[in-house]
């Protein structure tokens, strides 16, 4: 794990790097889109991986350097972008639920708008990024809890073979 985090700040020290560069180059000549754009590319890339960092603050600064730059808007679409995910069990049939995991003022995550989002199979739904629990409600009053963390504009099937009660120990 320390390689890995120590590789994530090798990369950002070089997105930081060629953000300088860039940022340089257009004081030269602030009308040029392409540099703009590779820039704004950078940036985007910088605050995606801030947010897998969990670092809301520098997300938010990345953000704000990333609209300066990106003329079109559609790079920072991606973070008001909707995952979508498809669910389906065997057997067919199971009332699901959605639930959002939110971060509280106290740095604990907890569960919050739970809704019942219908039985399976459930075509594809629009959902918020970030940490989700389904909960798949049985016919015999159990339920089978499926945490899951949802990215800006993914798509993911969810496929749960749910086995018959005499088959759980």
């Amino acid at each position: 794990w320390a390689q890995a985090q120590e590789r994530t700040n090798e990369i950002d020290e070089a997105f930081a790097r060629a953000c300088q560069i860039l940022e340089a180059t257009l004081t030269l000549d602030a009308t040029n889109r392409q540099v703009k754009a590779r820039l704004a590319d950078a940036l985007l890339e910088r605050a995606l991986q801030a947010e897998r960092d969990r670092n809301p603050s520098r997300v938010k600064d990345l953000q704000a350097r990333l609209a300066l730059y990106d003329d079109t808007g559609l790079k920072g679409k991606r973070f008001t972008e909707p995952a979508h995910i498809k669910i389906t069990t065997s057997p067919a049939g199971v009332t699901v639920k959605l639930a959002k995991y939110i971060e509280s003022s106290r740095k604990k995550f907890e569960l919050a708008n739970q809704r019942t989002i219908g039985k399976t199979p459930i075509g594809e739904i629009s959902i918020e990024q970030g940490s989700n629990l389904l909960i798949f409600e049985l016919d015999n009053d159990h339920t089978i809890r499926y945490p899951f963390v949802s990215n800006h504009g993914t798509n993911e099937s969810i496929n749960l073979i749910i086995p018959h009660i005499t088959q759980i120990p």
